[in-house]
């Protein structure tokens, strides 16, 4: 509960999805801090957040990274806590182990002390502007439907 008590005293208005979790954390709600167990949607996420944390999956990294926002990953597995070591790596976010609140509070703390990491994640949504999620979609139904024929 550290991790949350920092997030509504400390981090500006914030929004905690946490299904399974809404009855704990429901007494932490305030003006600042919002708990939901109703998902979010992304793109209304990318559009507002200045910082995500979240546990790394590829779509939500994707999406937030496209957008230029910096992620703060808490990897549940090894695949997350790959990408989120890439994207510490090129510097639009870093990694806490989700055990560790000390951990977490530091980054958090750190990552709204600078600009450094959001500054690399709109880099990296200017260098690949021309992704386009839809499009890239359709190109792989494409191929399929050629590969099934």
């Amino acid at each position: 509960m550290d991790v949350v008590k920092f997030l509504k005293e400390r981090a500006g208005p914030t929004v905690i999805f946490a299904p399974g979790l809404l009855d704990k954390l429901r007494p932490f709600a305030s003006a600042s801090l919002t708990v939901t167990d109703m998902p979010l949607a992304l793109q209304q996420v990318a559009a507002e957040a200045d910082l995500v944390i979240h546990n790394g999956t590829h779509g939500t990294t994707a999406e937030m990274l496209l957008a230029g926002k910096a992620c703060l990953s808490i990897p549940l597995t090894m695949e997350q806590a790959i990408l989120a070591r890439r994207i510490a790596q090129i510097g639009a976010g870093t990694t806490a182990a989700g055990n560790n609140a000390a951990q977490i509070i530091r980054a958090i703390d750190a990552m709204l002390q600078t600009d450094q990491y959001a500054q690399a994640a709109r880099r990296f949504a200017k260098r690949h502007a021309w992704f386009d999620p839809k499009k890239a979609l359709a190109d792989v139904v494409e191929r399929l439907e050629r590969l099934a024929v």
